[in-house]
């Protein structure tokens, strides 16, 4: 088994696509160190967690690796911050950090 360290982050595969996200819930514990591993498999999408500070792009066809640490709980919104279409203002999900 693999140890979680400071220097070792848990890497959380995810998929953007038409409008979804997949997972659209992710939970985490408070000052875990995570990377969020997000696809995109057919148009331009972004990822933005605004509570974090985080606005990404993710290019058609591409993956990019987002980190995370964050040492407060709750329920952090994101959203998709690329106009990708007419579903775009519904491509929405929650990080939820656990103490």
């Amino acid at each position: 088994t693999e140890k979680n360290t400071s220097t070792t982050p848990r890497v959380i595969e995810m998929t953007a696509s038409n409008w979804q996200f997949s997972p659209s819930t992710i939970t985490i514990k408070k000052n875990e160190n995570v990377t969020l591993r997000v696809k995109s498999i057919d148009v331009a999408h972004g990822l933005s967690i605004p509570a974090l500070g985080i606005n990404k792009n993710i290019p058609p066809n591409t993956t990019i690796n987002i980190n995370i640490m964050t040492n407060t709980t709750g329920n952090y919104s994101f959203r998709c911050s690329v106009m990708c279409g007419e579903g775009h203002r519904e491509m929405t999900g929650l990080l939820v950090v656990k103490g």
